[in-house]
């Protein structure tokens, strides 16, 4: 859901406000103080982190800001753990830095902690990455009782959490639940998050947050990248947020998004007993749990041939263990599109189905 209107005016109240005020040359890697100014405001209000602009750092996306906090992290050797099933760009980004992954059992609410106590106490654990608030791909919420748990192990074996918010803003049965961050000192949480999903896609405005020595640190990693950002992009953005046009569209969105999920969620109903899932509290996707008999390697061939492409559940875990699962995303999709992709899913599904003693109508 892009919003042109607002965010053409936004751009064109930029471009004149930089030009005369001539901040358009080089700047400060660390983002225009404008924007960073807006998202400490936003972070402090709206997430409870006791932040001010010097804590925060404009990057280019989420995932710029995942590179950043590995570089600032990790050296070769060092070991980082994941969930069993993670974001696969987090985890190249830690291998990248010279990283030693490793994998950490998961449940219905996340990361388990007695299992990450295992490894710490085998492994010098440098650090861990997270997406607690929608659990990615499962897109589950880690309960504030093992968030706590976490953070203590934290605390008592030395090592950093990389909190990524990915999607905060799209939460739909009640209040979000205040990210890690919030509750920890920030010597233990590196916190990232993104507008990117809040506005669009191809605008790459990410920030991470931290304590002014690894904000610095990263301004010294973007020197050596790209510079700085594009100052029209993050002033446009900063607009927008100081005049509360962002939270109104963020509210639209959130009905339109709710609206989708939910009809996501009916049409997926009815490829049970094959495919289950949880309906998730907010976010942009849904985690569809697969009968264990089914051939992933077959279904994703034949959803292909259907017109549908698909990510199994062995994409995100770092390996070649089978995993019987599928992230739906539906946030850029109609509602057509929507009951088009679930019944073209439903065909391949079908074709594996007959040999499994399932028999069902056609959608």
């Amino acid at each position: 859901l892009i919003p042109f209107d607002i965010l053409g005016r936004a751009y064109r109240r930029a471009l004149i406000a930089a030009a005369r005020a001539n901040r358009l040359a080089y700047g400060d890697p660390r983002g225009e103080l404008p924007l960073r100014e807006a998202l400490a405001n936003m972070l402090s209000m709206e997430r409870g982190l006791n932040v001010g602009a010097n804590n925060v750092c404009v990057v280019r996306g989420s995932q710029m800001g995942i590179y950043l906090a590995a570089r600032l992290l990790v050296r070769a050797g060092d070991y980082v753990a994941f969930e069993t099933l993670s974001y696969p760009p987090a985890r190249d980004a830690f291998k990248a830095a010279g990283a030693l992954t490793l994998s950490v059992a998961q449940d219905a609410w996340g990361m388990i902690p007695d299992d990450l106590e295992r490894l710490c106490r085998r492994y010098r654990v440098k650090s861990i990455y997270l997406t607690p608030h929608h659990q990615f791909p499962t897109t589950v919420m880690m309960p504030a009782e093992r968030r706590m748990q976490l953070l203590a192990l934290a605390e008592q074996f030395g090592f950093a959490i990389v909190e990524d918010d990915y999607d905060h803003e799209f939460h739909f049965s009640h209040r979000p639940m205040f990210p890690m961050a919030s509750v920890a000192s920030f010597g233990r949480v590196i916190y990232v998050g993104s507008l990117s999903k809040v506005l669009a896609p191809g605008l790459r405005i990410g920030y991470i947050v931290g304590p002014p020595a690894v904000i610095e640190r990263c301004a010294a990693e973007i020197l050596l990248i790209d510079r700085q950002g594009n100052a029209v992009t993050e002033l446009a953005v900063a607009d927008l947020m100081e005049s509360g046009e962002l939270r109104r569209h963020i509210r639209r969105a959130i009905r339109v998004y709710e609206a989708r999920r939910n009809l996501l969620a009916q049409e997926v109903n009815r490829l049970s007993p094959t495919a289950t899932f949880d309906l998730p509290e907010g976010g942009l996707a849904l985690w569809l749990k697969l009968d264990p008999q089914l051939d992933m390697a077959m279904l994703v061939r034949d959803a292909l041939a259907e017109g549908v492409h698909i990510l199994a559940g062995s994409n995100f875990v770092d390996g070649d263990r089978v995993e019987h699962g599928l992230r739906l995303g539906f946030g850029n999709l109609a509602p057509d599109e929507l009951k088009s992709g679930i019944a073209r899913l439903q065909r391949a599904l079908a074709r594996q189905e007959a040999f499994m003693g399932y028999h069902r109508p056609p959608f």
